[in-house]
């Protein structure tokens, strides 16, 4: 995870993807310190993309300590470390897209941190372990699957195809034998 520094002054412009800048990110105190994994707005593209968005707005990015405190956050929130970030997205008529299909969406991308928040929001994060969660229900885990727990059929998220996008492969790391030296 390669997490970046930024100051909001100088590089508020400076786009981590086509659609999304340093300065969403931004920790809703004004602070001018702004944390982020560019990895996440290109998880954020992908959403834009699939759903055909006119836009994908950052509700809450990079959160100073003060911040976090603030919204009731978790002690420990990635949002400190700018590794996550909530989300709502909007169709072309600027209606906002359900925040299910995007849980669903995003567990087909094999991200490993996603919150379902409300109706209309999603919670995501680059953690290495997976926990899946309804924060309308105390941060309770869904399980398995968002599909099964939501009650939706992959036609729902993908009306227009019927393959589901192909999770990005994690490099394994070449073992070696502990009988050879190198």
């Amino acid at each position: 995870m390669a997490v970046k520094t930024y100051s909001y002054k100088k590089d508020k412009n400076v786009k981590l993807t086509p659609h999304f800048t340093v300065g969403e990110a931004r920790s809703k105190d004004g602070a001018d310190k702004i944390l982020v994994d560019p990895k996440l707005a290109e998880i954020g593209e992908k959403v834009r993309s699939h759903f055909n968005c006119s836009k994908v707005v950052v509700n809450s990015g990079y959160r100073t300590e003060n911040q976090n405190k603030k919204v009731g956050g978790a002690s420990k929130s990635l949002h400190m470390s700018g590794l996550a970030w909530d989300i709502s997205a909007y169709d072309k008529n600027n209606k906002k897209i359900s925040a299910k299909l995007i849980c669903c969406y995003l567990q087909d991308l094999g991200v490993k941190g996603i919150g379902y928040i409300s109706s209309t929001s999603v919670h995501y994060d680059r953690r290495s372990s997976r926990f899946w969660f309804d924060e309308t229900k105390g941060n309770k885990s869904i399980g398995s699957d968002f599909y099964s727990y939501f009650g939706i059929k992959k036609s729902d998220v993908y009306p227009e195809q019927k393959e589901e996008p192909k999770q990005e492969k994690k490099q394994e790391t070449p073992k070696t034998c502990k009988w050879c030296y190198t």
